[in-house]
């Protein structure tokens, strides 16, 4: 059997209207409503995350490349200048 804790979330009285004549025109429980919900807003905004992770990840990538391919520059210009 799954835990179930019970917390308050307070609706403006236009978002608590809908949601009441969705649940009773589709015979949908409210708590399953709002439970569906907040997991297809989790998962949307874990992508939206994930997607920025793994730009960051290959921006570290490009950045080590333009880094191993500027290091003689860096060396030879320090060279120069001592």
């Amino acid at each position: 059997m799954e835990l179930k804790t019970k917390e308050f979330v307070a609706f403006d009285e236009q978002t608590k209207k809908k949601i009441d004549a969705y649940c009773e025109y589709y015979s949908v429980d409210e708590n399953d409503l709002v439970n569906g919900a907040m997991m297809e807003f989790f998962k949307i905004h874990q992508q939206k995350l994930d997607t920025l992770i793994n730009g960051y990840i290959e921006m570290g990538h490009l950045n080590a490349e333009i880094a191993r391919e500027f290091s003689p520059c860096e060396c030879e210009a320090d060279q120069l200048i001592r």
